[in-house]
């Protein structure tokens, strides 16, 4: 994102109707003249908040500077500063950190409605005034002179910014301008290569910055510009770390500050609740002095259900309650809507079930009774309890189906690539192992009982059959339980 340098000039007309109602002009002198800075973004829809960081880890001997409009309490500051070593400074070019917030943001620029002329164009209208007699004084065009001599090459840029006043007086003929001026005007511009086609009451030339008022085509804009006296911190941005305010809240409302629990919630929703306003001055205060991050669903609900009280406090102007506020990104308008809770959690990652389902309980009667919410749909319909209990019908219908929750990624056993030799050698090894144990067995055998080696088979054998008759016989058991079972639970169910 770079600068660029526009001029900004207004001319002011002194002009009355003679005896016959025509316009007589009297004098006409340049009223404003000064500049205009536009940042000219490298990319499309760059924006300052894209290079803001987030988070933000103090660094031992960090000096941080702060932007106007960011609100942080000066005293709790001072315990971060003492904790981690580090200071402030009101010296932009000084500092390693420069801290951001959106209403920093406002303050650094200026929005404006201008109406945009072609710098040949505008120089041909102030060299014509200069040449004819209507009080223009020779000074005005050595200041003029002076001016284009602070941009690069001492020239205009292509266009020049004015008001709307200025611009209809040099794009109409219906404004008290004199023949002569106008007739020299035109020649002018045409010397300078624009062309122009003169209407009933105005004119229009080719060029994209001048165009008659009465076709309604006038090259007005709402534009945003960078306020000459924070020309040295936009420089500095660019170079230098640029951190959200809010990560400077949330170490200082970090792990030592206390959390709002669902106790506390309910307590301080009664202290809301009384008539006693330093009730509602120590709520805020524990509210402003909690752990944003930890407390953010109870503190969402507490602005919910609180905001008139809250606005009604003069505490909430305190610098620690207004640096809550712009953390939550909290206005002063009231808007209760569960959608905005629900939306302030998902934006910063805290929409969970388990809120959810406190949201809900908290708004059950709301949905209720047909409560709008752009977030939590019907899923199914069902017959009012009565009606079906009257009609005895169990019916529901289903209007969308269950979201299946993507599975994070993990390992899954028996998917781990192995070397197939690897698996080789290893099946050769359980191989080897059991043909040797097997021999050992049969070493062992055959050393006891040499001599009876055939009774001993049979033996085994009779053994080894009398145990597959008993297995079978218990297995038949167990099925024949299993099915007497079944009957008796089929027999005592009411069947519809």
């Amino acid at each position: 994102m770079d600068i660029k340098q526009y001029p900004y000039i207004t001319i002011k007309e002194n002009s009355e109707r003679d005896e016959y109602g025509k316009y007589k002009l009297i004098s006409i002198r340049i009223d404003d003249m000064s500049s205009k800075y536009l940042v000219i973004n490298s990319h499309d829809n760059e924006k300052l908040s894209d290079i803001v960081e987030n988070s933000y880890t103090p660094i031992e001997k960090d000096k941080i500077f702060f932007m106007k409009g960011c609100n942080v309490p000066r005293v709790k500051l001072k315990d971060l500063a003492v904790k981690h070593k580090i200071r402030t400074t009101t010296d932009v070019n000084l500092a390693d950190v420069i801290v951001y917030s959106n209403k920093a943001e406002d303050k650094l620029f200026n929005r404006e409605w201008v109406h945009a002329i072609d710098s040949k164009v505008f120089l041909s209208a102030i060299t014509a005034f200069n040449k004819i007699d209507c009080g223009f004084d020779s000074y005005y065009l050595t200041k003029l002179n002076d001016f284009k001599d602070s941009f690069d090459n001492s020239e205009f840029p292509e266009k020049v910014y004015t008001n709307w006043s200025t611009y209809r007086y040099l794009s109409s003929t219906d404004c008290g301008q004199s023949k002569e001026w106008l007739k020299i005007y035109y020649k002018l511009m045409k010397e300078e290569g624009i062309s122009i086609n003169i209407g009933s009451n105005g004119f229009a030339t080719n060029n994209q910055y001048l165009r008659a008022p009465n076709c309604n085509q006038s090259d007005s804009s709402n534009i945003v510009f960078l306020d000459y006296n924070n020309i040295d911190v936009f420089n500095a941005i660019k170079s230098k770390k640029l951190i959200d305010q809010n990560a400077i809240l949330t170490l200082i409302n970090g792990d030592d500050s206390t959390t709002i629990d669902l106790d506390t919630y309910q307590n301080l929703r009664n202290m809301f609740k009384s008539s006693d306003n330093d009730n509602h001055l120590m709520a805020m205060e524990i509210m402003a002095n909690s752990n944003y991050n930890k407390s953010r669903l109870f503190l969402e609900m507490l602005f919910f259900h609180h905001q008139f009280q809250i606005d009604e406090c003069k505490s909430k102007n305190h610098v620690n309650f207004k640096s809550l506020k712009s953390y939550l990104e909290k206005d002063n308008y009231w808007n209760k809507n569960v959608d905005t809770i629900i939306r302030n959690l998902a934006k910063d990652g805290q929409l969970t079930k388990e809120a959810l389902n406190f949201i809900l309980e908290d708004q059950k009667d709301y949905f209720k009774n047909n409560g709008h919410s752009d977030y939590i749909k019907v899923q199914n319909l069902t017959l009012r309890q009565d009606f079906a209990e009257e009609n005895n019908l169990n019916w529901s219908y289903n209007l969308q189906k269950d979201y299946v929750e993507k599975d994070l990624e993990v390992v899954t056993p028996g998917k781990v690539e192995v070397d197939e030799k690897v698996i080789a050698s290893t099946e050769d090894l359980i191989l080897e192992k059991e043909v040797i144990e097997d021999t050992v067995d049969e070493v062992e055998i055959s050393e006891a009982y040499t001599e009876e080696a055939g009774t001993l088979l049979d033996d085994k054998q009779e053994e080894i059959i009398e145990a597959e008759e008993l297995l079978t016989e218990t297995i038949l058991e167990e099925k024949s339980l299993e099915l007497e079972k079944t009957t008796d639970d089929e027999q005592d169910f009411d069947w519809f």
